[in-house]
């Protein structure tokens, strides 16, 4: 009887689990293709990677990415992003699963 109370536990806590925790996109060793940091008609950063057509599922067929100016840490993967696309590095970027301006959110950005 305490294991069907544990096992009916562990499921109903799995299900109050947002389920876009488990929606995180990698992407490792991507070249910046574009990065735009202005828009008129909303206060992100954009940018592409090379060879990615897709950011993430919540946009189908939408390679492009976003970061929020008031995200925490918007500035500096701005920074990062430029200085990898003008020096040719690779970047890793991981998403999940939100949007941001009306594009794939990006939760954290780490420079190869």
């Amino acid at each position: 009887m305490k294991q069907k109370i544990m096992n009916a536990f562990v499921i109903c806590a799995a299900a109050l689990v947002p389920a876009n925790v488990y929606a995180m996109l990698d992407w490792p060793n991507k070249s910046v293709a574009m990065l735009s940091s202005t828009y008129d008609g909303a206060d992100c950063i954009y940018f592409t990677l090379q060879g990615v057509s897709e950011a993430d599922p919540i946009k189908p067929g939408e390679p492009t990415f976003a970061i929020p100016r008031a995200q925490y840490g918007a500035k500096d993967a701005y920074a990062m992003l430029l200085a990898a696309k003008l020096s040719g590095s690779t970047v890793r970027v991981l998403t999940r699963g939100t949007l941001a301006c009306g594009y794939a959110s990006v939760a954290q950005i780490m420079m190869n």
